[in-house]
């Protein structure tokens, strides 16, 4: 049975804690990425999220994918953008292109 099938998240919780990428983000940060893990444990394609066409508003895919996320998140854009972009300058999750993953969950699904 695939990953995202499973109704539980595989969080290794001495890994999330121990994360030196992730331990210099802001507690804003935290929060999304959490709440991101979770939504990326239902995608399609386990870890990854992709832009559809009519969701690429502009040429910025972290306010793309903030404008994405706000409807499925407690957040407002401001503070899910901000999280992103700390995100993914530590190297915590990747974008590239129309596509938001975390290297972890694509190589475990």
């Amino acid at each position: 049975m695939a990953l995202r099938n499973q109704p539980y998240l595989p969080l290794y919780v001495k890994d999330f804690r121990s994360d030196d990428k992730l331990s210099r983000c802001s507690a804003a940060s935290h929060g999304v990425y959490i709440l991101l893990l979770c939504i990326l444990h239902s995608e399609q394609e386990y870890g990854k999220i992709l832009l559809r066409q009519k969701e690429r508003q502009n040429s910025n895919n972290i306010k793309n994918f903030a404008d994405v996320l706000v409807r499925m998140m407690p957040f407002g854009v401001d503070e899910i953008e901000n999280a992103l972009i700390e995100l993914v300058d530590f190297d915590v999750i990747q974008i590239d292109g129309d596509t938001l993953y975390q290297k972890r969950m694509v190589k475990d699904g």
